[in-house]
């Protein structure tokens, strides 16, 4: 049998087989809250954790350059970045993104979403905005020699990898695109067919 295999023009490798959908390892999940944590796992959280508290700490530390050392060994821990996570999947879902923050987060009844100020303050949500971090900013220059993606490209590697473990593609998957206006810089380029 040659490289098309008895299916014709097929590449053997572009054959499907398998049963698509949720893997046995995501069936045992139970709750929405589960079944998020098994594709941003302990490893991606720690991961977030440990260069945001660096962040924090460092800016921390240039702001009170005349302070004693800061003493503060965990300025964020895995229950708040969670909370983070919720927060901002829900302004998605809600399509809360376009909203100023101090709107959400009003006092006002009518207007505030109740499950955001739940969650947390404005104030510390616009703190993790400010301080949260991917990698190493250290050695972020040599990585970004090997491409673009250095801030991220760990994480990215490691949240492509829970995909594949938890979840079997389709033979006819497709990812919906969109062209929105864009009035900005983009240092990568992209191919539109």
């Amino acid at each position: 049998m040659d490289k098309f295999g008895a299916l014709g023009n097929s590449l053997k490798c572009n054959i499907f087989r398998g049963s698509p959908g949720p893997t046995l390892a995501t069936n045992t999940a139970t709750t929405i809250s589960e079944v998020f944590n098994m594709f941003f796992d302990d490893q991606v959280v720690d991961t977030i954790i440990t260069f945001t508290n660096a962040e924090a700490s460092r800016v921390v530390q240039n702001i009170n350059v005349n302070a004693p050392p800061n003493k503060m060994k965990t300025w964020m821990d895995s229950v708040e970045i969670r909370a983070f996570f919720g927060v901002l999947l829900i302004a998605g879902a809600l399509r809360c993104g376009k909203e100023n923050i101090s709107e959400t987060w009003t006092t006002d009844e009518n207007i505030r979403h109740a499950v955001f100020t739940a969650a947390m303050a404005r104030n510390r949500l616009a703190h993790i905005l400010q301080f949260i971090g991917f990698d190493d900013k250290s050695t972020r220059d040599q990585r970004r020699a090997n491409g673009k993606l250095a801030a991220i490209r760990d994480l990215w590697v490691w949240f492509v990898e829970n995909c594949k473990r938890h979840f079997e593609a389709f033979e006819d998957i497709t990812i919906d695109e969109q062209l929105g206006a864009f009035c900005g810089r983009c240092p990568m380029r992209q191919y539109m067919k």
